[in-house]
């Protein structure tokens, strides 16, 4: 009767040990369950005996972890929704099949577009002369033209643009090349530059022609010579020379006899420098 007691004890303690096990891992499988369906404050009773007492620390520890890395994310998130939506500069951001997944409004608005989302899910071609779609499509979203691809990635470039409208404008860019969950994105951050473009050239302008007549004055006859002649270039070429201040005086001294002709002789031979010009390719 003593050894039979003995083993009524042994099945006894079993158990007790089991079901204390078994409700330890139901408290533990109820927490994981609960915070999987999205309740981020669920956590573990930790029981002050035991190794399951650690077990619980641990998974306390780790929600604690990643509910701290989720604000994390979240706040990150709302910095970059900010600056993607308060940003002066377009955003577009395409896929390697070349279409547009996320626009901010600057860049809508950049390229004639008024509606919000208009651009989502437009090939990014719609925005790029046509001319230009084949090297776009080579260099960007090929997988084997990684050098072509570092040639434009992270450069500021200087390309045209194209609005609803069919009418082209300069613009700048710089494409930046991301990968999410194996996918391959590509974003462009762009700016209109079709006001420096203008101003840049009105200073050439000032720089490089008279005022009065709109020609090229002598910095500019030298810039028009260093571009369309190489050091190697021995064709021909023609200059005509005008002094307009003793112009002006020859005109002052002969105006009431021979102003009228010798304004038709400059005609003449400004005509005749034009087609010197074209001979001589300045």
């Amino acid at each position: 009767s003593r050894g039979l007691g003995d083993v009524y004890k042994r099945q006894i303690l079993s158990f007790v040990l089991k079901k204390a096990i078994a409700q330890r891992l139901e408290n533990i499988l109820r927490v994981l369950s609960c915070y999987d369906q999205g309740n981020k404050f669920a956590r573990a009773n930790v029981e002050p005996r035991g190794e399951f007492s650690r077990l619980e620390s641990l998974l306390n520890s780790t929600f604690d972890n990643l509910n701290q890395q989720h604000k994390i994310a979240q706040e990150e998130h709302h910095y970059t929704e900010q600056i993607f939506k308060s940003s002066a500069d377009g955003i577009i951001t395409i896929n390697t099949s070349g279409v547009i997944v996320r626009c901010n409004q600057q860049a809508e608005l950049m390229f004639g577009y008024s509606k919000s989302n208009q651009l989502k899910g437009n090939n990014v071609n719609s925005l790029i002369p046509k001319q230009y779609h084949h090297a776009h499509q080579s260099k960007v979203y090929d997988a084997n033209q990684r050098e072509a691809r570092e040639g434009i990635i992270n450069k500021l470039r200087r390309v045209e643009g194209v609005r609803a409208d069919d009418t082209t404008f300069p613009l700048e860019i710089i494409i930046t090349e991301t990968e999410i969950n194996h996918e391959r994105f590509y974003t462009a951050f762009i700016r209109d530059n079709t006001e420096q473009q203008l101003h840049e050239q009105h200073i050439n302008t000032l720089a490089y022609y008279d005022p009065l007549t709109n020609l090229l004055n002598l910095h500019g006859v030298e810039k028009e010579f260093q571009e369309r002649h190489s050091p190697l270039d021995t064709s021909p070429c023609y200059m005509f020379l005008l002094d307009l201040d003793g112009l002006e005086r020859h005109l002052a001294f002969v105006l009431a006899s021979r102003g009228v002709r010798t304004l038709e002789e400059l005609a003449v031979s400004y005509t005749h420098l034009r087609a010197h010009e074209t001979r001589g390719n300045l």
